[in-house]
């Protein structure tokens, strides 16, 4: 069953293409696909945007739900916000928090224009989704501050197919002065008094991704990274999830921040029960200066919403991230049966005992090798444990005295078993690894080339 959130639901759920999946008409906003609807309108009053519906298909406006105002809270800290900032009577945690030159932090960001175009535009400098005009839609929404001079454009855009809702923004600074960015939450919206467990994706090397769910409960819930990464301990992912939601059946929203250094995903259940939702850079972190005539783009969130549980959530990203994300000529080929030489190696390699493993693995038919943890540093910082040489990605001259080269062709050469199939080989580094006809290339510097 969808989710009311004070909406008139459709009575069955429809199907949208990316043309016509955006109503804009300056007032009210509505982004539809096959199984989401994503609602939001200006308030002709303060001219912020507040947010209606995010969840189950949905055919028409009714007002918010009522607020009690029992307790002293009142003003903006009542109304279910798109894009927060400080100050002004909103006592949550902000989407954007500014410092200007002043030191002043208050922004009053107001809704000023819109637009709708079919596509979806790329993020400078950013990893993000991408998809044609019969894929995506996107609306703009310009929000800008009067006090000081500074624009925010909100991008939305919606893959119909997925159910799915990427934001971003940028700051334009058109003022005078600098501006320092101290939070950036790239996707923000305010949920009803909803009964909400979260997910988040906990763990560290060798037993990563272990999922902890717990209770959005009063106050702040959430987590974080701090080492300038997403690392193992905290994936850049959070679910909201009924309690009674399974694999197969209840509702679920999935929000993934499309980057791979610090962030921090967090929920705030206010007095009043409204949920806040921010997921973005960590603060931490922030204090990111735009000069006069400068701007900051963040990076994307992509959320997915599913009626149908978390593998309804869980088939949607993974739909969506192999046709509308990953750039790889790979994404679609079949992966082949591989051997990795520290199962049976660990540290102990050399020349000789990787061909003689990497020709075993072509005997017993499988159809790629890769050389893991071990072949790199020098004496006396060389990779031989994993306390030492991380980092240094030259072959090791006691473990490889003529370099990479000649060990790289004697795998080359050999043949799979029972086929014409060369042996494919692969290499583990940070480093920049490309396939090249029959094995893989590692691009040790710019000047050398190995393989």
């Amino acid at each position: 069953m969808y989710s009311t959130f004070g909406l008139l639901l459709a009575g069955a759920a429809f199907a949208a293409a990316a043309d016509g999946a955006i109503k804009a008409d300056g007032s009210n906003f509505t982004l539809t696909g096959d199984g989401v609807s994503y609602l939001f309108h200006v308030d002709p009053t303060s001219r912020d945007l507040v947010s209606d519906h995010y969840g189950g298909p949905a055919t028409d406006f009714t007002p918010p739900a009522a607020v009690s105002n029992n307790g002293w809270s009142d003003g903006l800290t009542n109304t279910r916000r798109e894009f927060p900032d400080v100050g002004r009577s909103d006592y949550r945690l902000p989407a954007i928090h500014i410092k200007h030159a002043d030191g002043d932090t208050v922004s009053a960001f107001i809704y000023q224009s819109h637009e709708v175009t079919a596509g979806k535009p790329a993020l400078p400098g950013l990893p993000a989704t991408y998809g044609g005009e019969d894929d995506v839609s996107t609306l703009s929404v310009r929000m800008y501050d009067n006090y000081s001079d500074v624009e925010a454009v909100l991008l939305y855009s919606i893959f119909p197919k997925y159910n799915a809702v990427v934001r971003s923004f940028r700051i334009n600074n058109n003022g005078t002065s600098n501006i320092s960015i101290e939070r950036a939450a790239s996707f923000s919206i305010d949920l009803p008094n909803l009964d909400l467990n979260m997910i988040e994706l906990q763990g560290d090397w060798a037993h990563e991704m272990n999922r902890v769910i717990r209770p959005v409960q009063y106050g702040e819930t959430g987590f974080r990274s701090t080492e300038g990464y997403s690392s193992h301990l905290h994936n850049p992912f959070m679910a909201l999830i009924s309690p009674t939601t399974t694999e197969s059946s209840g509702e679920a929203w999935g929000f993934n921040l499309v980057y791979s250094g610090s962030f921090a995903a967090t929920t705030e259940r206010f007095s009043n029960g409204f949920i806040r939702v921010l997921l973005g850079l960590n603060s931490l972190h922030a204090s990111i200066p735009v000069p006069p005539g400068g701007n900051f783009q963040a990076p994307e969130v992509v959320s997915v919403y599913s009626s149908e549980g978390l593998g309804g959530m869980s088939r949607s990203y993974h739909d969506l991230y192999r046709n509308h994300l990953s750039r790889s000529n790979h994404t679609f080929e079949t992966r082949p049966v591989l051997l990795n030489s520290w199962e049976g190696l660990g540290f102990e390699i050399n020349q000789t005992s990787l061909d003689s493993l990497a020709k075993q693995t072509a005997d017993l038919g499988i159809q790629l090798f890769v050389n893991d943890d071990g072949w790199f540093g020098q004496a006396p910082y060389a990779r031989i444990n994993d306390t030492a040489g991380l980092g240094d990605w030259t072959p090791n001259p006691d473990h490889f005295p003529n370099g990479l080269g000649p060990y790289v062709a004697d795998v080359d050469g050999f043949t799979v078993a029972n086929s014409s199939q060369k042996l494919q080989f692969g290499i583990v580094s940070t480093l920049v690894v490309e396939r090249s006809g029959q094995g893989y290339m590692l691009i040790c510097n710019p000047s050398t080339v190995v393989g």
